[in-house]
């Protein structure tokens, strides 16, 4: 059974071992991993449940799934709006549940904090067409496409 929870402090190493699963499959060039700031902001995020977002997926108490977000105002505007960071769920498990119920929880955090927008992008390089596509069943829009540029 897929349950989706809020993470707790004590979730560091869980989220640590997903978030090396992610990275090792990713095309993007991610800096390394620090613990000690991933905890300090881990403590942050949980401390901080209007404007941090992360949540875990597990399917009969073993962590399969995680998604991080955040809120804040626009630039130009007072106004609210939340983004995913990290939506990542382990391989063997896709095609279920899991990333529906993430998302479904992300939604429900947007409208719960009164974000007038939610964001969701595809950054790893994981089957970003296929992963739109599922954005879109999910009620989301695409809004073009993201570019990077790592310093040399």
């Amino acid at each position: 059974m897929i349950r989706i929870r809020d993470a707790k402090t004590a979730d560091l190493n869980i989220l640590l071992t997903l978030g090396y699963r992610m990275r090792a499959e990713s095309i993007e060039s991610y800096p390394p991993i620090d613990r000690d700031h991933a905890q300090k902001h881990l403590d942050m995020a949980i401390a901080m449940p209007d404007v941090f977002l992360v949540v875990l997926a597990e399917n009969n108490g073993l962590p399969i799934g995680l998604m991080t977000a955040a809120a804040g105002p626009y630039c130009f505007s007072s106004r609210l709006r939340t983004a995913s960071d990290l939506l990542f769920v382990l391989p063997e498990n896709r095609g279920g549940y899991a990333a529906k119920r993430l998302i479904r929880r992300f939604k429900e955090w947007s409208n719960k904090i009164g974000a007038d927008s939610a964001t969701l992008s595809v950054a790893t390089g994981i089957s970003p067409d296929r992963t739109g596509r599922f954005f879109e069943l999910m009620g989301f829009r695409s809004m073009g496409t993201i570019y990077q540029m790592d310093r040399n």
